[in-house]
């Protein structure tokens, strides 16, 4: 493993001694790690991390630290393709670190297979930088982080822990999992799962598919969880003026919400049952699969759309 400091540059990672390579026991891969410190340019801080992997994974992780620190691990089959794979590092002066991953073309070869080789990232940063990452395939992963972050992939997964401020994700195929979230979050998928588990800020946006939507601990005055071909399960909090819009195409809804003031409910399903409970709710069906309620009490009330075109909806008050 070598070790290398660099402040207010471009560096661009070659390949190592021959002993920093190693064969992972039993499948005959050559691996690589390079461990790069990162400063920002002379008379600057460093605020973001912006990150284009398109070769393997990306862990980016906030702590007591002033410079960041980046671990690069390559797999590939031989020394040959090892040597290709680089990374670029780029401290802007605007206070953006620029991390960048490719394969060098090399002499007389035939072009690699992406499945060939792996570049994974392990990134180490002051808590109160960005993160900024967009993958390929594998996994992205945020955690400890102060001022948000903005992750997107095509296949795999992304998960995000312990972050405060804004939060956007976008996955093309896989699982996204927020966890101990302060901040707005933005969530969008084709294909997969998402879990929420104790996410709380002014809004909350989810939008995916096909594949379930799986919530607890959660509250946002303005949220909003759409689905076409998945479930959604909630439990949370409603806040006084807030608007929870939870809908599906095709879809059932369970969600169960703890509610210390006023509450409006409408809920409605077209060709599925409509099941309303909970001490204090006072309504009852207005037409064939549509409900109308309230929870009577002072100050402004939440606003709860339930909707469903062909699964069920099941609402519940519960006690905080």
């Amino acid at each position: 493993m070598t070790a290398r400091v660099i402040q207010g540059a471009v560096w661009v990672a070659v390949a190592t001694a021959a002993n920093a390579a190693s064969a992972e026991p039993g499948d005959g891969a050559v691996v690589e790690r390079d461990v790069i410190e990162v400063g920002a340019p002379q008379g600057r801080s460093l605020h973001e991390v912006a990150v284009d992997n398109r070769l393997g994974d990306v862990h980016i992780v906030g702590g007591d630290r002033e410079s960041a620190r980046v671990v690069a691990i390559k797999r590939a089959p031989d020394r040959e393709l090892i040597e290709r794979l680089k990374v670029t590092l780029t401290p802007d002066p605007s206070g953006v670190l620029y991390i960048d991953t490719a394969v060098a073309e090399g002499e007389g070869t035939v072009p690699m297979p992406a499945e060939a080789v792996a570049l994974d990232l392990v990134i180490e940063t002051p808590r109160d930088m960005h993160a900024r990452v967009d993958i390929w395939r594998g996994r992205v992963r945020a955690r400890d982080l102060d001022a948000g972050a903005e992750l997107a992939a095509s296949r795999g997964d992304i998960e995000v822990e312990n972050v405060a401020g804004p939060v956007t994700a976008r996955l093309v195929r896989g699982e996204q999992a927020f966890r101990v979230i302060f901040g707005a979050v933005d969530a969008r998928g084709v294909e997969g799962e998402i879990v929420l588990h104790t996410v709380r800020g002014e809004r909350l946006g989810v939008a995916l598919h096909d594949g379930d939507v799986r919530g607890h601990g959660v509250a946002a005055d303005e949220l909003s969880i759409l689905t076409t071909r998945g479930d959604i399960h909630l439990r949370g909090e409603a806040t006084g003026g807030g608007l929870l819009q939870i809908a599906s195409h095709e879809g059932s809804l369970d969600v169960r919400l703890e509610a210390e003031g006023p509450l409006a409910l409408r809920a409605s399903s077209r060709r599925g049952a409509v099941d309303v409970t909970g001490a204090g709710v006072r309504g009852g069906m207005a037409s064939p699969g549509r409900y109308l309620g309230v929870v009577p009490g002072d100050g402004d009330p939440a606003l709860v759309e339930l909707s469903s075109r062909i699964g069920n909806v099941r609402f519940a008050v519960v006690q905080p």
